[in-house]
């Protein structure tokens, strides 16, 4: 509904909702994508399921501008978001028919939505400052009050899930050594990508004057490397294990703006 709407807008306003409700959708597309990956295929066979999950990811987010800017100069920008209909129609389609739910261990858990409402108070004035600063001004009260709140409900945030019963983030789980680290590296992983695609494209058609298609066509090169060691560092880790693979993958980051995907595979054994 977000990407019909987009492709439907009439103003600046419209669009920014229904972008807004893409990104509500696509947050949970992709959470519970990754819940089902781990919950159909057998732990021996995670990493090579993940590095295909995290191929595909990556090759879309990598195709994204080189396929807007061909379809903007070609037709037009709307049919950017018609592009999403007939793939989510396929997508309910295929997972209608396969999909079987997995049988559940005990009572269904409850939903944390103090932890949730507290999240939503920590992160969305930090990201609205963190996006509007240059245009406000860092100095700007408006981008100063949004950081304050931002850091007091930091705090509250922990005190929320800490005493939560089922929280949204698990401390216990997150002070593993393992997770903490591999938490970092995804992060840097996204943010160094994020940059590169997002900024790229604009610094590409802003600065050096270059049409969306020609932007998008440069921007290929970040993912030069993607199919060849997506799937493969999955298999990697079905037979070395996170660590080794993880490490050696952040190497390639700046060849092509992947995580390594060995952060995703659950070893409880590590």
């Amino acid at each position: 509904m977000g990407s019909l709407a987009a492709g439907l807008a009439q103003s600046g306003e419209w669009i920014i909702l229904a972008r807004a409700a893409q990104g509500a959708g696509a947050a949970v597309v992709f959470s519970i994508t990754v819940a089902m990956i781990g919950a159909v295929f057998p732990k021996q066979e995670l990493g090579r399921a993940f590095g295909i999950f995290g191929l595909v990811a990556t090759l879309a987010l990598g195709l994204g501008p080189f396929v807007g800017g061909l379809v903007t100069e070609l037709i037009s920008w709307r049919v950017i978001f018609f592009l999403n209909l007939p793939l989510v129609v396929a997508v309910v389609v295929v997972i209608a028919a396969a999909w079987r739910e997995p049988g559940r261990e005990g009572p269904r858990p409850r939903f944390d939505y103090g932890g949730q409402l507290a999240l939503m108070a920590m992160l969305l004035p930090l990201v609205l400052a963190l996006t509007q600063g240059p245009d406000w001004g860092w100095g700007s009260p408006a981008v100063i009050a949004l950081l304050a709140v931002a850091v007091l409900a930091t705090p509250v945030f922990v005190l929320v899930e800490r005493r939560s019963r089922e929280p949204l983030i698990d401390f216990e789980v997150l002070a593993r050594p393992l997770v903490a680290g591999c938490n970092v590296v995804v992060a840097g992983a996204q943010f160094t990508k994020i940059a590169v695609i997002v900024f790229g494209a604009l610094y590409f058609q802003e600065r050096l004057d270059m049409t969306p298609l020609g932007a998008g066509a440069a921007l290929l090169t970040a993912m030069a490397l993607t199919p060849i060691t997506g799937s493969l560092a999955g298999s990697l880790i079905d037979r070395y294990g996170n660590r080794l693979t993880t490490l050696v993958g952040a190497s390639r980051w700046e060849a092509s703006g992947s995580p390594g995907w060995g952060c995703s595979r659950p070893r409880t054994s590590s």
